[in-house]
């Protein structure tokens, strides 16, 4: 039997299994050449943003150390960013509400168009250029100290990229001080 996926196909109205597809994602191999899934199991997702989405690792050394593995999608050279093109659409449709001879309806109908894009685009992830990845593995190996998290090793695969830190025990909103964060000005 396949432990994969199988492949379907519908011909004319039929199903027919025609192979298996692998449903593995590539997590990519360290500067090592080591593969992720060789080193590391993945857990729960902690949180999601617009570059990717942070789940808790558990090392396979035996230690069963845990560490958060912030997993982005790599943007491909000269690859057009879907979000980007959603984003242009939009002032496009906020230009025709500009229009002061536009109709009631065309408002409405223009309105509902906007609202679903605006839906649509948040629950997208952008994807990241190897600039902006390696900008940030560049940082995050300079900031070495003991309040700020550590990134311990480095993913790459052709479509992603992940990185491997330090897991804290909250998120910095359950850390705010009673009465919220001191003003700047005040300091």
């Amino acid at each position: 039997a396949c432990s994969r996926l199988p492949q379907l196909l519908f011909v004319s109205g039929s199903l027919l299994v025609m192979g298996c597809v692998s449903s593995k994602v590539d997590y990519g191999v360290d500067d090592q050449g080591r593969p992720f899934e060789s080193l590391y199991k993945l857990g729960k997702e902690l949180g999601q943003g617009s570059y990717g989405v942070v789940r808790e690792v558990v090392i396979l050394d035996g230690s069963k150390e845990r560490f958060a593995a912030k997993i982005m999608q790599r943007r491909v050279d000269g690859q057009r960013q879907p979000k980007e093109e959603k984003q242009k659409a939009l002032a496009e449709m906020m230009e025709k509400l500009d229009n002061p001879q536009i109709t009631e309806d065309e408002t409405e109908e223009i309105g509902e168009e906007a609202t679903q894009l605006r839906r649509e685009m948040a629950a997208m992830v952008t994807t990241v250029s190897e600039e902006e990845i390696q900008a940030e593995i560049n940082l995050m190996k300079e900031c070495v100290h003991e309040n700020i998290m550590r990134l311990h090793n480095v993913f790459q695969s052709p479509s992603r990229s992940v990185l491997i830190l330090t897991l804290c025990g909250r998120d910095l909103e359950s850390a705010r001080p009673f009465g919220g964060w001191p003003d700047e000005e005040s300091q």
